[in-house]
């Protein structure tokens, strides 16, 4: 009996070990490259990731529009019908905010995507114990989208689908921007969050760089000492009454306020009476899923929804 219990043992101890030799054997012959983030923290990544977890709805989004696929999501996604059947079945991670760890380690992940944000710059320690990288990226403005696109084309292996996702981008904008070129150029502000807490979207927000790809003029810029790095800065009454813009943007998240709501209560308040905008009627609260975060492959489809309200005085759709 006990011959026969250290033969299995010994059996299952040459098993092990050609396992590991094996698994060495082909993480060993994995190619890699070296990236650097847009924490300027240069990293070693698969050239081309089999693996792949994205944190959040927008670099899934960008992701799946450059060809690729991930083996997670978040509880909660804001994404097109398509890409939400492609992942609807996909394991969950928990929140995009604070995912499982636990979770996330037991998946197997060759790469995790990410944005460069405190919550997911917390990760990166942890997840590399881990021996899994993570990649953080902006999504800022328009350009930012057009960069993922490509790159995540060349992790992928899709490139020519990325390529096809960023003409297609290009195409809508050159359509807007043709169509409303002889329009005069409204003077514009884009406020985010409630009417309790706004902020006003600078240039280096998606919402607030559309402004300016499309023509408009972004009034938030001109505050003095406004910074040329962050999306958004703080709401101030004093700037805006001088402002006096032609257009209010605002973007509430989940539009459980409806336009002509907020235009009743902006009227009612002595700050907001005399603006331009709002004797106007042309305060109109914007789509969350295409300007409350960065929409992706949508991209064109809020480019066409703004042009059409910066510059159709007719009315908001």
């Amino acid at each position: 009996m006990k011959k026969a219990l250290v033969a299995l043992l010994v059996i299952l101890i040459a098993v092990c070990a050609w396992g590991y030799k094996q698994q060495s054997e082909t993480a060993s012959t994995v190619k890699t490259r070296v990236v650097v983030d847009d924490t300027s923290k240069a990293i070693t990544i698969p050239e081309k990731p089999q693996r792949v977890i994205a944190l959040n709805s927008s670099n899934i989004d960008l992701y799946y529009g450059a060809g690729g696929t991930v083996i997670a999501r978040p509880n909660k996604v804001t994404l097109n019908k398509e890409t939400m059947a492609k992942v609807e079945n996909l394991p969950t991670i928990g929140e995009a905010a604070n995912p499982s760890i636990e979770q996330i380690v037991a998946l197997k992940p060759d790469l995790v995507l990410g944005l460069n944000m405190p919550f997911n710059q917390n990760l990166v320690p942890i997840l590399e114990k881990a021996d899994i990288p993570v990649l953080l990226v902006s999504l800022g403005d328009y350009q930012d989208t057009l960069n993922r696109l490509k790159f995540f084309g060349e992790l992928s292996g899709h490139s020519e689908i990325a390529q096809q996702t960023i003409d297609s981008l290009e195409k809508k904008k050159e359509e807007a921007l043709a169509k409303n070129k002889n329009n005069a150029k409204p003077r514009t502000l884009i406020l985010f969050g409630t009417p309790e807490n706004y902020m006003m979207a600078l240039p280096k927000s998606f919402p607030g760089g559309l402004i300016e790809l499309l023509g408009a003029e972004n009034i938030a810029k001109d505050e003095k000492g406004m910074s040329e790095t962050l999306p958004y800065a703080s709401f101030n009454i004093e700037f805006v009454i001088k402002a006096n813009p032609d257009i209010v943007l605002l973007i509430v998240h989940g539009e459980q306020n409806s336009a002509e709501k907020i235009q009743q209560d902006m009227a009612k308040h002595t700050s907001w009476q005399h603006l331009k905008a709002v004797q106007e009627k042309r305060v109109y609260v914007l789509p969350f899923h295409l300007f409350g975060i960065n929409p992706g492959v949508q991209t064109g489809e809020a480019i066409e929804y703004l042009g059409d309200i910066l510059y159709n005085p007719g009315g908001e759709r």
